[in-house]
């Protein structure tokens, strides 16, 4: 009891003593777009952007455990084209998406040339935004004979996807900030795709991610 009474009231401080909240940027390079490539007598081709970006905050625990939530921004597309020549479509789509992983992250008790390795996983949701326009040719019938005639199309999407991330990396202190280096996987729940579908989310995506914080 004697020996306990001052680590409770020691442990308290020091804890309170130590920068438990931390703040910086992630950027990351996706290895894949966000829209899977489907080819073949219709067609369509990811047009995403090649970067992410955006706020994240750290809260720091003991024994070099800590959970971080960011979001990060990425332009998405799509661009998709088919049918034949009486029967056709154009489609571009456009917008852009937000990524929010909530990670536990674990740092090991290793070091290399300063850089400490560290591992994290936890959920993910994917928001995404989008407008799509096209020409689409619809066939009509007239008397005996049949024509074709462009119509334009306009939709747009507003989608919630949720996934579960999971990586590693390693984090070195420059002075007062914090320098991480990690590469993370992501499988997203998007349902069954069919080799038909022209609009389908890559279920598997990774990404190397830079983050700079305090």
């Amino acid at each position: 009891m004697k020996v306990l009474i001052p680590v409770l009231i020691t442990l308290p401080l020091a804890l309170a003593a130590q920068p438990r909240l931390g703040a910086g940027l992630k950027f990351g390079i996706p290895f894949q777009g966000w829209f899977e490539d489907v080819q073949g007598r219709e067609f369509s081709f990811d047009a995403s952007r090649g970067w992410a970006v955006g706020p994240a905050l750290e809260l720091r625990l003991i024994g070099g455990v800590s959970v971080e939530a960011s979001g990060l921004y990425r332009q998405v597309g799509r661009d998709a084209g088919g049918g034949y020549s009486i029967a056709s479509f154009s489609d571009r789509e456009r917008g852009y998406s937000w990524e929010f992983p909530l990670v536990a992250r674990v740092r090991l008790p290793l070091r290399f040339a300063g850089f400490r390795p560290l591992l994290e996983g936890g959920p993910a949701v994917n928001w995404l935004r989008t407008h799509t326009g096209g020409i689409h040719t619809a066939i009509i019938a007239s008397q005996s004979s049949f024509i074709t005639v462009p119509v334009a199309v306009h939709s747009s999407a507003n989608d919630l996807t949720p996934g579960v991330t999971a990586g590693g990396g390693l984090e070195r202190p420059l002075g007062p900030l914090r320098v991480s280096l990690d590469v993370r996987y992501t499988r997203w729940k998007t349902g069954y795709c069919s080799a038909e579908d022209l609009r389908c989310i890559a279920l598997n995506q990774g990404a190397l991610q830079l983050g700079i914080g305090f």
